[in-house]
C-alpha cells in the first residue's frame, strides 16, 4: 500500500524536475513570441501614419488642401530650378483647371497654334489631353534669337518668361520674340524668391518687369512665372492686382541641371506628353534638344498652344 502511495508522490516529483529543466526554455520562446506580437503591432501602425509622417518632414500640401502660404502644382514635384536654401514639394490637384477660352490664332509664321486665355482666379498648371505647350524661363539671352528661329522653323510657337533685369542687353531678343508669334511673360525682375518680399516689394518687381517689356513689344503683359515656382495666396494676390495670371506647369526636365542634351530629351521618352505644360529654360543644353523634342512632339500629334 505505502508502495503504491509513494509511486504517485515519484512520479510528480520527476514530472516537476523535467518542467524545472525545460523551463528556462519555455520562457524564451514565450518572450519571443510576445516580443514579435509587439513589433508586428508597432510596424503595422507605423505604415498606417507613413504618408502624414513623410508630408509632415518635407512639407508636402495633400491634395485639394488650401494653404495661405502655398499653392500646390498639378503633380508630385520638387523646386525646378536650383534653388538650395529652401525646398518645397507638393503634391497633385485633383481637378483640372478650366480654361477661359481656345481660340485658333494662325500666322505667318506658324501652320496653326492655339491661345489659351488662362483664367486668373487660379494658378495655372495643365491642359487639356490633347494639347501640350512649351515654356522658356530665364530669357532674355544671347540665345533667345536661337530658339525663335528653331520653333519658327518647325512652325511651332512658345511661351518665353523674360526677368526684368536681363531684358537691357537682349532688348533685341525681345522683339524679335514677340514679333515672331511667341507669348512673351513676366518672370519677376531679379529672379528672386518672391513670397519672402513684401506686396509693396512684389508688385514692384512684377511692375519694372512689366514696364521694360511692354515698351518693347508694345503689348500687355498678361502672364507671371513665379521664378522656382515659389508662390502663396498673397503673391497671386498681388498679381491679380496688376490683372495678370499665374503660369506654373506639370511637367519638369530640369534641364537646367542635365549634363549634356540627351538627358532633356530622354525625360521627354519618359513621361506622358498630353496636357503638358513644360517648363524648360534657355541655355545651351536645351537650344540643342529642341529639335529632337520637337520632332517627338509631332509625332503625338498634339496641338502646340500658347498663353494670354
Amino acid at each position: 500500500m505505502e508502495d503504491r502511495v509513494a509511486e504517485p508522490a515519484q512520479q510528480r516529483t520527476q514530472l516537476l524536475r523535467q518542467l524545472s529543466a525545460h523551463m528556462p526554455k519555455i520562457l524564451i520562446l514565450s518572450l519571443v513570441t510576445i516580443g514579435f506580437l509587439i513589433v508586428l503591432s508597432i510596424t503595422s501602425k507605423g505604415n498606417d501614419d507613413s504618408a502624414n509622417t513623410f508630408s509632415g518632414s518635407v512639407g508636402v500640401a495633400m491634395a485639394g488642401e488650401k494653404d495661405d502660404d502655398f499653392e500646390a502644382p498639378m503633380v508630385l514635384t520638387a523646386i525646378s530650378e536650383p534653388y538650395k536654401t529652401e525646398t518645397s514639394v507638393t503634391a497633385a490637384r485633383t481637378n483640372p483647371i478650366v480654361l477661359s477660352y481656345v481660340s485658333d490664332q494662325p500666322d505667318s509664321n506658324h501652320e496653326s497654334f492655339e491661345v489659351i486665355d488662362i483664367d486668373k482666379e487660379e494658378s495655372f498648371f495643365g491642359l487639356p489631353k490633347e494639347y501640350v505647350a512649351l515654356t522658356f524661363d530665364d530669357g532674355p539671352s544671347t540665345l533667345t534669337k536661337q530658339f525663335v528661329d528653331i520653333l519658327t522653323e518647325q512652325k511651332v510657337a512658345a511661351t518665353f518668361l523674360f526677368v526684368g533685369q536681363k531684358v537691357g542687353p537682349n532688348q533685341d531678343a525681345v522683339i524679335y520674340a514677340s514679333e515672331h508669334g511667341m507669348a512673351i511673360g513676366n518672370h519677376s525682375w531679379d529672379h528672386s524668391l518672391l513670397p519672402k518680399d513684401t506686396p509693396q516689394d512684389q508688385s514692384e518687381s512684377l511692375s519694372k518687369t512689366n514696364s521694360v517689356l511692354e515698351s518693347l513689344t508694345h503689348k500687355t503683359v498678361t502672364l507671371f512665372r513665379p521664378p522656382y515656382g515659389a508662390v502663396n495666396n498673397k503673391l497671386v494676390s498681388e498679381v491679380k492686382k496688376l490683372n495678370m495670371k499665374t503660369l506654373l506647369w506639370n511637367r519638369d526636365p530640369e534641364d537646367w541641371n542635365a549634363k549634356k542634351p540627351e538627358d532633356i530629351i530622354r525625360y521627354f521618352h519618359q513621361v506622358e506628353a498630353a496636357g503638358g505644360v513644360y517648363v524648360l529654360h534657355e541655355n545651351k543644353n536645351t537650344l540643342e534638344a529642341l529639335p529632337a523634342i520637337l520632332k517627338h512632339l509631332k509625332e503625338k500629334n498634339l496641338k502646340f498652344v500658347i498663353f494670354k
